[in-house]
């Protein structure tokens, strides 16, 4: 998986102590996007989500903690050459960034920072539950609107330089 991939949002039960911001996802059902043929419907549980993503000073906060996931010292099994490739060293993001969601980081290593939070990285089939609600819809994936923002959002360069909290939350409160 691309590193860039990985913005990180934690998930995790409601009766675990969070230190930062979560909302409630009811359960529920839907058919993914990929899947089985034929298509067959997937359940989800209700669970909480965080409701921004990772900062790239929240992920400082844990390298420091954590020093197995500093740039110099990962383990090339959890992480390829290019994690933090955009940090300058173990411990400085760049600062223009600071605000930005964390990028350019593995799955093991969002996995790890979500655990040290007491949270777990949600199951994909969660993340789509999540990702296909609009402002007011927990399903808009038959909205033309819907599908054309996500498409303007992948032609639009350097998204991950946005500040966290700037973009309109989805009907869940993410």
């Amino acid at each position: 998986m691309n590193p860039l991939c990985w913005i990180i949002l934690c998930f995790a039960t409601a009766t675990q102590a969070q230190p930062t911001r979560m909302v409630e996802v009811n359960g529920g059902s839907f058919i993914p996007l990929f899947g089985s043929s034929p298509p067959q419907r997937v359940e989800v549980k209700s669970f909480r989500m965080d409701v921004m993503p990772v900062t790239q000073t929240q992920y400082l906060d844990f390298v420091r903690r954590s020093p197995d996931w500093r740039k110099s010292k990962v383990k090339r099994l959890f992480a390829d050459t290019s994690y933090m490739g955009n940090w300058s060293d173990d411990l400085t993001p760049p600062a223009e960034l600071r605000g930005s969601a964390v990028t350019m980081v593995s799955w093991h290593a969002a996995s790890a920072y979500c655990s040290a939070q007491g949270k777990r990285l949600p199951t994909v089939d969660e993340w789509e539950y999540v990702a296909m609600a609009d402002a007011t819809r927990k399903d808009a994936r038959t909205d033309p609107a819907f599908s054309q923002s996500i498409l303007r959002s992948y032609e639009t360069p350097r998204t991950f330089v946005n500040a966290v909290g700037k973009g309109v939350p989805n009907v869940w409160g993410v």
